[in-house]
């Protein structure tokens, strides 16, 4: 149900401002990192 909500608002807020608000630019890079955790 939550995944259908942020659909009809990113549909919403595409229709309103006439352009795709998810592109290249503004996408986030993520960096994965083992579960491991290193003690200084």
């Amino acid at each position: 149900m939550g995944g259908n909500v942020a659909k009809v608002a990113k549909d919403d807020i595409e229709e309103k401002l006439g352009e795709s608000i998810i592109s290249k630019n503004n996408n986030l890079s993520y960096q994965y990192l083992e579960d491991n955790l290193i003690e200084n």
